[in-house]
């Protein structure tokens, strides 16, 4: 099922943004591979929080635009190419709601300067009653302001939320059944999604001044039996690093084999890319041993097919490598 995205007015003003330093991110080890071949340059410039924080101004080596519009994260629904988070949320909620069966699975975010927008993979908006309708949009709506998780029982559900939140927005996750109660491990599973890989989405309001270069790369892939097959090779210091993946589709097969091609093959979680005007633009969302996540993205203007992959791939990566 396709999820659907609703802009609401649930009588929470959009708030100016404040004035604060960027934290560091959580850093999680990843062994010695990947630090061996990171060569860091200069900081970048400061940027805006949401889509410029996750897209360098410069695609490394390569001419860049520095206008920019947001890449696509395919989620099995209509290509939206216009909102960026709106497509990380529906990946989101599609993983979620496969994991176990959910009669509920919504997802409310809201950015200091945005309405908050309901996003339901299960069920569809027509199947409300008006009163549950209300009643559930009334529930999503205190408990987004209190910021508040934990079970409820509304509009015929049960279920559970959990509030996610990062230093420029807040969002709440909303599960549950018709029949039947989530059971512990299930309310564990979800609550470990929705802080892990759910709460990925406040990445895309946060800034990453990661200055990084990223070294000369080569990107191969073909359609596979069951797939497609990728292969990367790397320039570094010490020679050319290879990386070999099959995966079912071509943009997991590049990003995994650049992850074996710096021995970090088991952080994968989600990545997308889009060709808009002749640019090649991706999202990378990459996870650590340790649960931390990290969101990274680029363009790149005439690149072949999965050459933007592999350096959103690269950026996810080092952002997640302890520091020296």
């Amino acid at each position: 099922m396709a999820a659907e995205s609703l802009t609401l007015d649930l009588g929470l003003a959009p708030v100016e943004p404040e004035v604060v330093d960027a934290e560091p991110e959580p850093q999680s080890g990843l062994g010695k591979g990947l630090g061996a071949i990171l060569a860091s340059t200069a900081a970048e410039r400061p940027r805006r929080g949401g889509l410029a924080s996750l897209i360098p101004d410069t695609a490394e080596s390569l001419d860049a635009p520095t206008a920019l519009t947001p890449p696509t994260l395919a989620h099995g629904g209509d290509i939206d190419t216009t909102d960026l988070g709106a497509d990380l949320v529906r990946a989101l909620l599609d993983g979620l709601g496969s994991s176990m069966p959910l009669d509920l699975c919504a997802y409310v975010h809201q950015g200091r300067t945005e309405r908050a927008q309901l996003t339901l993979r299960s069920p569809s908006f027509a199947s409300f009653e008006p009163s549950d309708g209300f009643e559930l949009c009334d529930l999503l709506a205190r408990r987004l302001r209190k910021g508040q998780s934990g079970p409820f029982q509304a509009a015929g559900y049960v279920g559970t939320t959990v509030a996610t939140s990062g230093w420029a927005s807040s969002g709440l996750f909303a599960v549950g059944r018709r029949r039947g109660l989530l059971g512990p491990p299930e309310m564990a599973a979800v609550d470990r999604f929705c802080r892990t890989l759910g709460s990925s989405v406040h990445q895309l309001h946060e800034q990453h001044d990661d200055g990084l270069f990223v070294p000369e790369f080569q990107v191969r892939s073909t359609e596979a039996a069951l797939g497609a097959e990728a292969s990367v090779a790397l320039a570094t210091g010490d020679g050319m690093r290879q990386g070999h993946a099959l995966a079912t589709g071509r943009v997991e097969a590049v990003a995994t084999a650049l992850l074996k091609a710096i021995d970090c093959g088991r952080m994968f979680r989600y990545a997308s890319e889009t060709e808009v005007d002749g640019e090649r633009r991706a999202l990378a969302l990459l996870q650590g041993d340790d649960g931390t996540v990290a969101l990274r993205g680029s363009s790149v203007p005439g690149g072949i097919p999965g050459s933007a992959v592999v350096i959103a791939t690269y950026r996810a990566a080092a952002a997640l490598q302890p520091p020296p």
